[in-house]
């Protein structure tokens, strides 16, 4: 008897293996995609616990002073505490701007986070709930945030913003106007708080029903 040789695949039984990797293929993408998207949503809040380390040796520093909102910004001012450069970009923040030709050379850096500016703190105390006064010489105690655990002092802003602080106060409010409220998923952003966490907030949860950008009773009250 001969022996008999192998049957080769016919060309529609290739066709549907090829069809059957395809749709494997295609189911499989989405999941990483996801994976990848988380794995940068983490880089994000691990980043910002950084710079929030960075920011206690500061105040400690200083006597218990966050960074004043005169030049040089915090952008620099961090940097020379603890070593966060690297850190100031999101890894999903493909296009973040950093500051404008006007600020000096190392706070032109391309970032993604606003820091909180306190300016309702600051209006509280020295101009009134109808003032203008914006603290720029001025820097605001660690002391004075009440709830540090629910005040955020850093958020992400939108990708084409230069500005370096969340102001409640500017036009219709920072908050609404500078603010990323999806960089990582669907009404989902990171930002990092005052005793130190970082958390992923679901918009508006940062805002409504209590304002987390406010130190002050009437701040805090402010309706998004």
């Amino acid at each position: 008897m001969r022996p008999t040789r192998p049957r080769a695949f016919t060309l529609i039984e290739l066709l549907v293996v090829i069809a059957i990797i395809a749709m494997l293929i295609s189911m499989l993408l989405p999941a990483l995609g996801k994976a990848r998207a988380a794995g940068r949503a983490v880089a994000c809040a691990s980043g910002l616990r950084q710079i929030d380390t960075a920011t206690e040796l500061y105040t400690g520093a200083f006597d218990g002073l966050y960074p004043p909102r005169s030049s040089p910004r915090w952008v620099s001012l961090l940097a020379t505490h603890a070593e966060v450069g690297s850190v100031y970009l999101c890894p999903e923040d493909r296009d973040a701007a950093g500051g404008t030709p006007d600020n000096l050379p190392e706070d032109r850096a391309p970032r993604s986070y606003l820091f909180n500016g306190f300016n309702d703190y600051f209006v509280d105390r020295n101009a009134g709930q109808g003032g203008v006064e914006q603290s720029n010489d001025k820097s605001m105690p660690t002391w004075g945030v009440d709830f540090p655990s629910d005040t955020c002092l850093w958020g992400e802003k939108r990708s084409e913003s230069t500005h370096y602080y969340l102001d409640l106060l500017e036009g219709l409010g920072n908050d609404f106007t500078e603010l990323e409220p999806s960089r990582h998923g669907l009404n989902t952003s990171n930002a990092g708080m005052a005793d130190g966490s970082a958390r992923s907030i679901k918009h508006p949860a940062a805002l409504t029903p209590v304002n987390l950008w406010g130190v002050t009773k009437w701040g805090r009250e402010s309706v998004y």
